[in-house]
């Protein structure tokens, strides 16, 4: 094992594991938190942090690295991500997928990069890499999974989308219960093609399509974070108030007053 370094990695995506896997096969010092989607330093669990300490005390130069984590950290540790986080602008053209294959100064397998591929540029990307339908839906379906989406949730995932409007070429999902990536998927599954959707949960909105960097732009006052390609990013916000509801409609030229309509 390769105690010269250390890695804190969290497994809530298809990509998270996919690193974790990588590191351990590579015989690296792995720590994982069992944290969800939006992983942070700060809320490490109390075991991690003590080794991560043990560690510096013992291995004072050697580098920590900290896979997807928000906000600061008091340990001098290296952040692999690219993500955009209000303050910290993480982006990057490298998945942390390939972040950490070019680190290990490994090759990543097709199965690996197009994981990198799916957590860049979801679908679209997938195509665009020539992955074929079988891949695809594996892949899609490894990631929900490793998201901790379950059947219950894809169930609602459809009912939501059966109440679904599509105004300026956005799709406007309510989710009354959260959204989940199932509702993407379905979506997809549903038209046959990649279109930009907006979805609205009491606990946050996200959004995905072709608008994700401008409304990463705008300076929301809330909790909001970022990423993807260009040409079909993401962009999520959390409990937006009302003025946040009604800028990014307009950002996405969206009559405000609908936004009343899918209150």
């Amino acid at each position: 094992m390769n105690t010269n370094r250390l890695w804190v990695v969290p497994a809530n995506d298809l990509e998270a594991v996919a690193i974790r896997d990588l590191l351990f096969r590579s015989g690296e010092t792995v720590l994982v938190t069992g944290q969800p989607w939006g992983a942070t330093w700060a809320s490490l669990e109390p075991h991690i942090v003590h080794a991560i300490e043990s560690f510096r005390a013992a291995s004072p130069a050697a580098p920590v690295y900290g896979i997807e984590l928000a906000g600061p950290n008091p340990f001098g540790a290296r952040n692999l991500d690219h993500h955009f986080y209000p303050g910290d602008d993480r982006r990057s053209p490298l998945t942390s997928l390939e972040q950490v294959a070019a680190i290990l100064e490994v090759p990543l397998t097709r199965e690996q990069t197009l994981v990198a591929v799916n957590d860049r540029s979801w679908i679209p990307g997938l195509l665009e890499a020539g992955a074929t339908g079988d891949e695809i839906r594996r892949i899609r379906a490894s990631d929900r999974a490793a998201q901790g989406v379950t059947k219950a949730d894809e169930e609602r995932a459809a009912r939501d989308l059966d109440s679904a409007r599509r105004e300026s070429g956005v799709w406007l999902v309510r989710c009354p219960d959260g959204d989940t990536s199932a509702h993407s998927d379905l979506l997809f599954d549903r038209t046959g093609r990649v279109d930009a959707v907006l979805l609205m949960s009491p606990q946050e909105w996200s959004y995905s399509g072709p608008l994700a960097s401008q409304l990463a732009a705008a300076a929301f006052p809330e909790n909001h974070w970022a990423g993807g390609a260009a040409d079909c990013g993401y962009f999520g916000i959390a409990h937006p108030s009302e003025h946040s509801c009604e800028r990014i409609f307009q950002i996405l030229r969206i009559d405000p007053h609908f936004l009343s309509r899918v209150a």
